[in-house]
């Protein structure tokens, strides 16, 4: 114990020593040498270079040179560049970004990407009088707000307006657009998929009326009488059709009415891969709830 105070403050004072020590030893100054290097200096990388430079100086010539001859990436970013230039004429930024478009590869999942793409490119075509092809980039773009007022303020045609609805799955717009005209061919589809199953198999039969043999029409009004729970109706009227969408419509108008080995062999007949997982959910002691 008389020992401890003693060391304890012998190596206070050799920490110190070492610390003002370090401190008061100058640092050499270190000489820096900087050097700019270019990244695109080397010749496989000329055209991305002159792309770059172009692009900074704002030189239209050049750039759509490289948009035009280049038919990689390069070219898909320099029209795509172009198009996005306000002071450029509408219609040669039309022309880059249908070029920039057609060029570049599509993502089937980018789905909100695509659509803004469409709406670019349906305000151009627009401004720059090209109302069809404007027509046709705000259906693509559908069912953004922005491409519904563009249909309706081109589109003047009420049955196109309307069909243009249901192509993209907006079935109360697509009945709202015909107003007071009728077409059972588009009526039908809506409202079968709004659930409205009366009024469909009512479209249907007009439909029928005017083209018997239109097989869209006959497998819609076997699904409306299925729907309705017009069973018998439901499965002469799927006898009369083919393939194997009918007999799947049989095999569930089977299992419905309690022929389940009639309603399996029926799945198994239709050689739909999605058919055939059906089976294991038909009713059972297991799982009593019919499809």
């Amino acid at each position: 114990m008389a020992l401890r105070y003693p060391l304890a403050l012998l190596a206070v004072l050799l920490s110190t020593t070492v610390v003002w020590q370090l401190r008061s030893t100058e640092v050499p100054a270190l000489e820096v040498h900087a050097t700019h290097i270019d990244p695109l200096s080397i010749a496989v990388l000329d055209d991305y270079r002159r792309y770059r430079d172009a692009s900074i100086a704002n030189d239209i010539a050049t750039m759509t040179d490289i948009a035009r001859t280049h038919s990689g990436f390069l070219g898909l970013r320099a029209s795509f560049e172009l198009a996005r230039t306000p002071t450029l004429p509408v219609r040669q930024r039309l022309e880059h970004l249908e070029r920039a478009l057609a060029r570049r590869i599509v993502d089937p999942l980018a789905r909100s990407e695509n659509r803004e793409l469409m709406i670019e490119l349906a305000r151009l075509a627009e401004v720059a009088g090209h109302l069809e092809r404007a027509i046709e980039a705000y259906e693509e773009a559908l069912p953004l707000p922005e491409a519904k007022m563009g249909l309706e303020r081109l589109q003047l045609d009420p049955y196109r307006l309307s069909n243009s609805y249901l192509n993209a799955h907006l079935y109360q717009e697509a009945l709202d657009a015909l107003g007071e005209q009728t077409s059972p061919s588009i009526e039908a589809p809506s409202f079968q998929a709004l659930g409205e199953d009366e009024k469909a198999l009512d479209a249907y039969e007009r439909w029928l009326a005017e083209h018997p043999e239109n097989l869209d029409a006959r497998y819609g009004e076997a699904w409306s009488h299925f729907a309705l729970g017009n069973l018998e109706t439901a499965r002469k009227l799927f006898l009369q059709l083919p393939g194997s969408n009918a007999l799947y419509g049989r095999a569930l108008v089977a299992n419905r009415q309690g022929r389940l080995g009639e309603a399996v062999a029926l799945l198994h007949r239709s050689g739909d891969p999605y058919h055939l997982w059906l089976p294991p959910s038909l009713p059972s002691p297991a799982n009593p709830s019919p499809l």
